[in-house]
């Protein structure tokens, strides 16, 4: 991985790597403190006393390890002057106003420049073998999810409610092999599936409910995503249609997604097909996200997404309908994108559930 950022580098130019799950990319190694530092010739990484003997043994070992063992921006600078450096690409979207505009008054007269996106979350776009497997693995502990939820509701019934059922899938999740949720647990029942990123409340189950479950798994930093929604005891004939509409919409954009095409056309398929039944204003969000070290990563499959998709990607494809004060529909997968289609690497059922 290393490799790959020193060789884009351009001479006198340096990336300086902040944000945790881009050390974690490059390095290997997992820590709370500590940056990357890195040119088209040398690689260092620097990290507090906790860390250190760890770092040692377990970062990429074409990374140097160095300790840090004072101020950064102290540290920055002189390897800068070290390295003769004129160029210092930065995060963008992570490094704060505050600590670029300190940066900029320590490494004086060698200038920053906000393309350092380019190099590190632009990279990790595109999986490797590894990663996907990372990622399976961390979907197969998020399928195994979904039939827990489903059991616990037949146990519970009208006495689980939201915050139970997230507190118990998120401990079913790590007692089967996940290190963490990949994001806090979304479980919204009623009124409350029609809130795309609901917070779970006391809320306890009623008939006629529909029930939306949208979380992941982590395994060795990697995410997975899903979303279900299940009926409890009972659905409407217009639950039932708008349940039909979104699985239909979901498998027509499954079969869409192919490397080549843009993000757009992706989600043009799904939004399209809602928008046919005049439902188009209650999608409000995007098709889709990457999925990776972060649980949300580029490129999408949105209305504004004109890049072009490639192969190894690792989308969601989740379209929902949401009305308010009512009830909610979302059905996610995840997929790897391929030449010719995708493979879909999420296995619950999503054919429409009553249960009780």
């Amino acid at each position: 991985m290393i490799e790959k950022l020193m060789g884009h580098l351009p001479p006198k130019t340096a990336s300086y790597i902040e944000k945790p799950e881009n050390r974690r990319y490059y390095t290997g190694f997992t820590s709370s403190n500590g940056f990357l530092f890195v040119t088209s010739e040398k690689a260092i990484f620097y990290t507090d006393f906790r860390y250190i003997t760890a770092a040692e043994k377990f970062v990429d070992k074409r990374i140097e390890v160095r300790l840090l063992d004072r101020n950064r921006f102290e540290i920055i600078k002189e390897l800068v002057t070290c390295f003769g450096i004129e160029t210092l690409l930065i995060e963008e979207n992570y490094i704060s106003y505050a600590s670029a505009i300190r940066l900029e008054k320590a490494i004086s007269p060698c200038r920053i420049q906000e393309e350092g996106d380019e190099y590190t979350v632009l990279f990790r776009q595109v999986k490797t073998a590894n990663e996907i497997e990372k990622i399976r693995k961390a979907q197969v502990i998020a399928d195994r999810g979904f039939d827990f939820l489903c059991k616990l509701i037949v146990e519970r019934k009208t006495e689980l409610s939201e915050k139970e059922a997230a507190a118990k899938l998120e401990f079913f999740m790590k007692e089967n092999g996940a290190e963490d949720s990949a994001f806090s647990v979304i479980a919204a029942f009623g009124e409350n599936s029609a809130i795309p990123h609901a917070v779970p409340t006391d809320r306890k189950i009623k008939k006629g409910d529909a029930l939306l479950f949208d979380y992941g798994a982590k395994v060795d930093g990697y995410c997975s995503d899903i979303t279900r929604t299940v009926f409890f005891e009972e659905a409407s004939e217009k639950q039932k249609h708008i349940y039909d509409i979104v699985l239909s919409a979901q498998k027509k954009a499954l079969n869409a997604v192919s490397a080549g095409k843009t993000g757009k056309e992706i989600d043009a398929v799904a939004r399209d097909f809602i928008s046919s039944f005049g439902f188009g204003t209650l999608f409000g969000h995007s098709l889709g996200h990457s999925v990776g070290l972060d649980i949300h990563e580029s490129p999408n499959f949105s209305p504004s997404e004109t890049d072009k998709i490639r192969e190894n990607n690792v989308i969601t494809v989740e379209p929902g309908i949401y009305i308010e004060g009512e009830f909610g529909v979302r059905i996610e997968d995840l997929v790897v994108v391929g030449v010719d289609g995708c493979e879909d690497l999420t296995s619950s059922k999503k054919e429409l559930m009553i249960l009780s």
